[in-house]
């Protein structure tokens, strides 16, 4: 369950340092949601896709030490990778949730 929650964190982390990135290279403040498909499209690449698995690997790595199990994580990897549609949802939530938080 541990697992499960940091590596929600680290994605969570991983999406809004490229939400981020996007907005600052774009110069708006949030992106509209009539374009979020697109735009999470363009974040959820092969290229991003493993570029977040190496974080994974790296970070839980660091933080598990000897209770990390390679194993247990390239499962976790593979089911992230194995639902793209859920992926990208996730994604989506996320950065939705992000944008309300901002207009607060």
């Amino acid at each position: 369950m541990v697992l499960i929650k940091m590596t929600r964190d680290i994605i969570y982390q991983f999406t809004k340092y490229h939400y981020d990135k996007y907005i600052k290279e774009k110069d708006i403040e949030i992106i509209p949601e009539k374009d979020l498909e697109r735009v999470i499209e363009s974040m959820w690449t092969k290229e991003r896709k493993n570029e977040l698995a190496t974080i994974i690997r790296r970070i839980l790595k660091e933080k598990l030490k000897e209770e990390y199990s390679p194993m247990a994580v390239e499962n976790l990897i593979f089911e992230i990778y194995a639902d793209d549609g859920a992926s990208k949802e996730r994604m989506r939530a996320e950065i939705l949730n992000h944008q309300r938080n901002l207009r607060k």
